[in-house]
C-alpha cells in the first residue's frame, strides 16, 4: 500500500468504519493515524446519532465532546451537488457527504462500503479512499499492531457481519517481505 495518508488535509469517517473501529477497540489508533478527522453532520445527528444503536451513539458523543473527532457540515453547494449525483438508493448519504467534504477540502475517506465507495469514486475527485483494513495494515506497517493483533481484529470484524478483502495477517506478511 502506497501511504497517501500524509497528503491527505483532513480525513473524513463514515459510521460503518467508526462502528468497525469501535468493534476492535481501535479507535484511539485510527485517530492518532489519521487526524485531523471529522464527521460529516448527518453521520453524527443522524447515523451515528437517532439510529444508532446507544452505546454506539455514546461512543461517538464522547470522542466529538473530547475534541479528537470534529464535525463538519454540509454547504448548500455541496446539497446540490449531492442532488446533481442523483445517487442510487443503495449508495448511503453518509458516504456521499463523507466523499462530498473530502472532495471540497482536499481529505480523504474512511468508508466500509465497497460498493459504495467504488460508484463515488468513479463521480468525486476525493482521491483517497481507505476502510478499516486499509488503516489496520498502515496500523502494522507502522509498528502500532502485530500480525497476531490483525488476525484477532479480522476474527473480530468477521463475527459482526465484515467481509474482509483478504486475511489482514498474510497480507501484512506478504507486504512486510516485499518491502
Amino acid at each position: 500500500m502506497s501511504d497517501t495518508s500524509s497528503s491527505v488535509s483532513i480525513w473524513m469517517l463514515d459510521s460503518s468504519t467508526f462502528i468497525n473501529a469501535c468493534y476492535i477497540a481501535r479507535i484511539q489508533l485510527l485517530i492518532l493515524l489519521r487526524s485531523p478527522i471529522f464527521f460529516p453532520e448527518y453521520v453524527f445527528r443522524v447515523e451515528l446519532g437517532v439510529n444508532a444503536h446507544p452505546t454506539t451513539r455514546r461512543e461517538a458523543e464522547s470522542w466529538v465532546q473530547k475534541k479528537k473527532i470534529g464535525i463538519r457540515q454540509l454547504s448548500l453547494s455541496d446539497l446540490d451537488r449531492i442532488s446533481e449525483l442523483a445517487a442510487p438508493r443503495r449508495i448511503g448519504l453518509g458516504e456521499i457527504a463523507c466523499a462530498i467534504v473530502a472532495e471540497r477540502e482536499g481529505g480523504g475517506v474512511l468508508c466500509d462500503d465497497h460498493k459504495g465507495r467504488n460508484w463515488l469514486q468513479s463521480r468525486l475527485a476525493t482521491t483517497c479512499w481507505q476502510s478499516v483494513e486499509d488503516f489496520l495494515l498502515h496500523a502494522a506497517e507502522l509498528g502500532y499492531v502485530s500480525e497476531f493483533d490483525l488476525q484477532a481484529c479480522q476474527e473480530t470484524l468477521e463475527s459482526n457481519r465484515y467481509l474482509c478483502r483478504y486475511d489482514l495477517r498474510l497480507e501484512h506478511l506478504r507486504r512486510a517481505a516485499n518491502r
